[in-house]
């Protein structure tokens, strides 16, 4: 073989090696997005977090299997069958990946940069669910806001956090509230209409909470107030 002709058989042999290791990777995480997605028990989507988790251990300079790791480690303590000891596995484990995933990304994407804080804010906001952490409740509360801000100073039209501000607002009895909260939900559905990719790698964690709830109670809150 000519000599010249080595580094480049080395330089390609690479690439394909990296490249069969990213789909790996991705493949693994369109497989746990979709046995969380699917879930309706709780060791269900706790498995689909530990699988993510793996993964992360097997390509630690990737971050998104640790993303998703946090976001369903939040959802884990909405299933009727999670263990009593939920309020002590749920938002230390959601913060250990949120942690790994913020400190891994070493890009410049405003985009991601932002959905990453959008997370972390839920992530703080999840611990003033369990009495384990009422003592720092506020404390919680106070880095929400701080990170949601920070998400909406890298993309001030994320709609992942259209949609936690629109939530927020559908409580209260004020007209004013309740129609800006709904104008939020559906101005967050439609950006989110115009993403084309897969559901695990659009960052869109609270997405599907449109389409399952959201966008008809604030329908149904707007008629109430109306009315």
């Amino acid at each position: 073989m000519k000599k010249h002709l080595l580094p480049l058989l080395l330089c390609l042999l690479f690439l394909i090696g990296t490249s069969q290791d990213k789909r790996k990777y991705n493949g693994v995480i369109k497989s746990a997005f979709h046995i969380h997605d699917t879930a309706s028990v709780y060791k269900s989507s706790l498995y689909a977090a530990k699988i993510l988790e793996e993964v992360a251990e097997e390509f630690p300079e990737e971050w998104l299997a640790n993303y998703w790791a946090a976001y369903i480690y939040t959802q884990l303590s909405l299933y009727p069958d999670r263990p009593k000891n939920a309020g002590e596995i749920v938002p230390i484990n959601a913060q250990k990946n949120m942690t790994i995933a913020m400190d891994r990304y070493k890009g410049d994407s405003s985009r991601i940069v932002s959905n990453l804080h959008a997370l972390q804010s839920f992530v703080y906001s999840v611990h003033t669910w369990y009495p384990e952490f009422k003592d720092e409740a506020e404390s919680y509360r106070e880095k929400s806001r701080e990170s949601g801000k920070e998400a909406l100073k890298h993309n001030p039209d994320n709609p992942i956090m259209y949609v936690l501000m629109g939530i927020s607002k559908l409580s209260s009895d004020k007209l004013d509230d309740v129609v800006a909260g709904r104008a939020l939900l559906y101005r967050a559905r439609t950006l989110f209409k115009e993403v084309s990719e897969h559901p695990a790698f659009t960052m869109h964690w609270n997405e599907n909470w449109l389409r399952f709830r959201w966008l008809k109670y604030a329908d149904t809150r707007l008629a109430e107030i109306t009315n």
